[in-house]
């Protein structure tokens, strides 16, 4: 077998110097690009931690005095949503201006935190919660109102009851509960009990409260035969937000049944005497 010359055998080792070499600096950048990634991931707790204070007094959210804790425990989500990538730094007047833009879906997050993360509320947390909750109203209303009381805010309550009305028909039926006599929210329920300020009323404060005797006047003036004879037999009426109705109308979850006394049942009888008898 022939040898290799000494100039082929140089050429050799340089070959494979070179390629051993080559190796070496591909292992040695793959390495620098793994650690220049770690090195620019963003810490978003540390970030937060770090910028939380100057973020709350950027934003206008300072106004609530919150402690420190509770703006991270209410904010944190919201900020890493907002922050988005982690791979560069984003800059505090950068989330800000983000905020700014999406603030009418941000409030109502907050309002409903703040809610319910505080058992006591400010007179200026509340105004904040009840100018910026949204359907989670439903769940709070009752919590807010007793805070609206306490400060003797009637403006709030009249906004509180607005916000209520309006996530009621978007979120549970289209129809209002009847009025209650206590609290003016309409949210009295079947078994006479209100959602918001959790009274108790009987027949006869409901029916004072609706003017039930007017009412009922109104409707039987306006019913079938058919229809007032189903009042003399089942002996009630149903009320809810939009007033009367008789009991063979369509049901809704919110009705209330209102039994007519012996005085009432002889308007009925009365209507139905004139109008009807004779008819078959």
């Amino acid at each position: 077998m022939p040898r290799k010359s000494p100039s082929s055998r140089s050429r050799s080792r340089r070959k494979r110097k070179e390629e051993s070499e080559t190796i070496t600096q591909e292992k040695t950048s793959k390495k620098t690009t793994r650690r220049t990634r770690r090195r620019r991931e963003i810490n978003l707790d540390a970030w937060i931690e770090k910028h939380i204070d100057e973020f709350v007094s950027s934003t206008g959210l300072d106004l609530l005095n919150l402690s420190r804790e509770q703006y991270i425990e209410i904010l944190k989500d919201i900020i890493i949503q907002l922050y988005g990538s982690t791979s560069s730094y984003t800059k505090v007047d950068v989330l800000v201006k983000r905020f700014q833009r999406y603030s009418d879906r941000i409030y109502p997050v907050i309002a409903a935190r703040i809610a319910s993360l505080l058992d006591k509320l400010s007179e200026d947390q509340l105004e904040f919660v009840i100018l910026n909750i949204g359907d989670e109203v439903l769940s709070l209303a009752s919590k807010l109102y007793e805070h609206a009381r306490r400060f003797g805010r009637d403006d709030l309550i009249n906004i509180l009851k607005t916000k209520w009305s309006n996530a009621w028909v978007k979120r549970r039926t289209e129809i209002l509960p009847a009025e209650c006599p206590k609290c003016g929210f309409n949210a009295l329920m079947p078994d006479l009990t209100c959602l918001v300020c959790n009274s108790v009323v009987n027949d006869k404060t409901l029916k004072e409260f609706i003017k039930f005797t007017n009412g009922l006047k109104e409707l039987i003036s306006i019913l079938s035969c058919d229809e007032l004879r189903e009042i003399m037999r089942r002996g009630y009426v149903l009320v809810n937000g939009l007033g009367l109705k008789p009991p063979n109308s369509e049901r809704s979850p919110i009705d209330i049944e209102i039994y007519l006394t012996n005085k009432e049942m002889e308007l009925v009888k009365g209507m139905y005497k004139d109008r009807c008898e004779g008819i078959m």
